[in-house]
């Protein structure tokens, strides 16, 4: 079995008092209960994108990282808990057996293997650590340890730490999880306080401000896919470019790995940025501000302006279609959909050229897709498309972007030696850093970026 070292995090979910409970109800109907809430933990852990490794008695014990890696693995597991959590209270409002649990989670290096053997998925200190967390957490409570609470600060909230006696590890400093801080995942942007200059991507950021440069002399959309695997930079580069060119000519979307009614997200967040619809803003107070958008872009009274809205709102999530539309069938919808948000962002570009960031969109369904492929191919207007993705894009849509003359691929190398070795002294305040572990981080990372931070 071939074996790796990963940076993964481990969570364990225990079920409080299973013993008490198998001693005072009947042995098949403590079996069923154990059983859909083991089943409900399983599912809410893989559709997270974590591997259930093994049962422990009345304990699950799951890995993020492994097989695949993900650059937000630690948000995953910790939202994972949060679901977990969701769930089993779901179904003790059901009836039945009330069952209790608490969730321990802990990130950092371990050995991991790649074959099929799931008892010897992964090994090391962490897996330890995570249990000894898990074992100190009061029931209902989501305990994560210093490492996880550093990667998911910005997305999650979390009470005061406190000190636990970890047996055979000693004295860990953890976290009580208390709420997340955004309903859907947050983009990971690297560990706190580590922050390089852009190096080794100068020029794939000359090709973006370019692409920019000919937007007016193209009088029409141009799509951009920068392919790198996770943690390669595609959302630094983003960043720089937006930063170049100005923040207020650009709006950001972002897929979703997971969660429900995902197929629009990425659209919905640069409208409602376009729009100016805040978190708090309520859902009437959220339409007008797109109405309001739509007939500032409309100012010369085009006839079309109050479909524009409609449809707009409606993929923004604002709306109901049966409430907007109702004259739409529901094998039209989607058609019109991407219609009146084409025209709306044709208009909104039409005074200054406007970019629009499709991040992660090897998620995106294929409806998500299509629209961006509608925008590419129709829109008469000085629109960027800026899209980022993983490799595995060209394997579900194999002619993404290949077929237009407006279309432009660019790849994300790993990192040259040289440049690797920049961005640790660029990451070191102070480079003390032996040549010995240099050289073996630089080994490790295999130009990459993020694991370049994370080593």
């Amino acid at each position: 079995m071939i074996e790796e070292r990963k940076l993964v995090t481990v969570i364990f979910v225990d079920i409080v008092g299973s013993t008490a409970l198998g001693g005072s109800h009947d042995a098949e109907v403590v079996r069923a209960a154990l059983g859909r809430a083991f089943s409900a933990m399983s599912e809410t852990l893989q559709a997270h994108g974590g591997t259930v490794e093994k049962f422990i008695g009345d304990a699950v014990m799951a890995v993020f990282g492994v097989p695949r890696a993900h650059d937000d693995d630690a948000d995953r597991a910790v939202r994972a808990a949060f679901a977990i959590r969701g769930r089993l209270a779901d179904l003790n409002r059901r009836g039945g057996l009330q069952l209790e649990i608490r969730i321990g989670l802990d990130s950092g290096e371990a050995v991991a293997g790649t074959g099929e053997d799931a008892q010897n998925l992964v090994t090391g200190p962490v897996v330890n650590s995570a249990a000894r967390v898990q074992a100190s957490a009061v029931p209902g409570e989501i305990l994560v340890g210093a490492l996880t609470r550093r990667l998911t600060h910005d997305g999650v909230g979390y009470a005061e730490p406190r000190t636990i006696e970890a047996k055979g590890i000693g004295q860990v400093e953890v976290w009580p999880a208390r709420e997340l801080l955004s309903t859907v995942p947050e983009q990971h942007r690297g560990l706190p306080g580590l922050r390089a200059r852009l190096i080794g991507r100068d020029r794939e950021l000359r090709q973006l401000i370019d692409a920019y440069a000919e937007l007016h002399e193209r009088g029409a959309a141009h799509l951009v896919t920068v392919f790198g695997p996770p943690g390669s930079g595609k959302s630094r580069l983003a960043s720089e470019f937006i930063a170049a060119i100005g923040t207020g000519h650009a709006r950001w979307g972002r897929c979703l790995p997971y969660g429900e009614a995902i197929t629009y997200h990425a659209v919905q967040l640069i409208v409602r940025a376009d729009a100016g619809i805040g978190p708090s803003d309520s859902a009437q107070a959220a339409i007008q501000k797109v109405r309001a958008a739509t007939r500032a872009a409309f100012s010369d009274g085009p006839e079309d302006a109050d479909a524009v809205a409609s449809r707009v709102a409606v993929i923004s999530g604002l709306a109901r279609a049966e409430d907007e539309l109702p004259d739409v069938a529901p094998t039209d919808l989607h058609q019109e959909l991407r219609w009146g948000l084409r025209r709306y962002l044709e208009r909104r570009a039409v005074t200054s050229p406007l970019v629009l960031v499709f991040e992660d969109i090897h998620w995106a369904e294929p409806r998500l897709l299509d629209v961006v492929a509608h925008l590419a191919e129709l829109s008469r207007a000085p629109l960027l498309l800026l899209c980022s993705a993983r490799p595995e894009l060209r394997e579900v849509a194999p002619t993404w972007g290949s077929d237009a003359a407006n279309a432009t691929a660019i790849d994300l190398s790993p990192l040259s030696t040289e440049d690797t070795r920049d961005l640790i002294a660029e990451l070191l305040v102070v480079d003390a850093l032996p040549e010995s572990l240099r050289a073996e981080v630089v080994s490790r990372a295999e130009g990459n970026p993020l694991f370049v931070e994370e080593f």
